[in-house]
This record gives C-alpha cells, structure tokens and sequence, in this order.
C-alpha cells in the first residue's frame, strides 16, 4: 500500500479500530518502516481521540426508564392493534356480500372486460375502414365534379397540363 492509501485508513478505519486483523497488521508493518505516516497517525491520536479521551463514558439509564418506555410502546402497539382490528371490520362490513352476489358481480365484470377488449379493436377497425372508405369517395366526387384542380364550374374536367389533356 501506498503512503496515501494508509493515511486515508489511519483517517478513518484504524483510529476508530473498526479494522479486520489482517489489514491492521499491514497497516501497523507500513508504520514501522514509514516515518511519514507514523508521525501522520501520532498527530491524528492527538487531535483526533485524546481531546475525547478524559470524557465520561455515558451510563446505561435506570431500569425504571426502560419500563416506561417499553410500557410506552406496548401501549401504543395495542392501540395500533385495536385501530387496525376496527378498521378491518368497517371495510369488511362495507364490502359484505353475499356470495351468490359477489359471484353474479364478479361475473358481470368479466363479461363487460372480455367483451369490451373484443369490440374495442373491431370498432377501431370499422372506424379506420369507413375513414379510408370516405377519404376514396371524397376524392372520387372531386374527379367526377372536375373540382380536384380548382374548376368548380364542372362543365369540363381540367387536366392541369396541355400533354394531359392530349393524353387522355
């Protein structure tokens, strides 16, 4: 390991100890050898641990503060429980229904999705088929009227150009 490398884990992972053997022992063998990173990590126990060192460690709390809030809880849990109990019921109680009902209804929506998902896409065609259909006779009205090139007096039918009226 380089010497940037080490003082990133000096940094982080080797004050606070959270290390596996094995990486703090190549650690702690980079140490004896570097001078540079042994005066790193010195620095950092200096300004880094030793200023928290003389604080106290926190005390566990009483047990009488663990009963109330386990009481606490427990309390709540049952509440939650009792809430969850009447509520279930109140949506049971609105959704009951007999099951001859519940099967009849059950099936109505059935045959409305299954008839719904064939006479959707049949529409749809019949709809792009009269489109089509309407767009040819539009035009075919347009070419019998002699209107398609802007002569709308329908006395004679406009080619457009002096070869086409040869032509045809």
């Amino acid at each position: 390991m380089n010497c940037k490398k080490i003082k990133d884990i000096i940094i982080t992972d080797y004050i606070d100890g959270q290390l596996t053997s094995r990486i703090r022992q190549q650690i702690d063998g980079h140490l004896d050898r570097c001078e540079e990173c042994r005066a790193f990590a010195q620095k950092v126990k200096e300004t880094v641990v030793l200023p928290f060192k003389p604080a106290a460690q926190p005390e566990d709390p009483p047990e009488f503060v663990w009963e109330r809030i386990r009481s606490s809880v427990q309390k709540e849990e049952s509440l939650l429980q009792r809430i969850g109990r009447k509520a279930a019921r109140y949506v049971c109680g609105i959704l009951y229904l007999p099951r001859p009902a519940l099967a009849a209804v059950l099936s109505v929506v059935v045959l409305f999705v299954v008839v719904s998902s064939v006479q959707i896409p049949a529409l749809q065609r019949k709809t792009a088929v009269n489109s089509y259909l309407s767009e040819q006779l539009v035009y075919l009205a347009s070419l019998d009227a002699g209107t398609l090139n802007g002569n709308n007096n329908g006395d004679t039918f406009d080619m457009g150009t002096d070869i086409e009226e040869f032509l045809f």
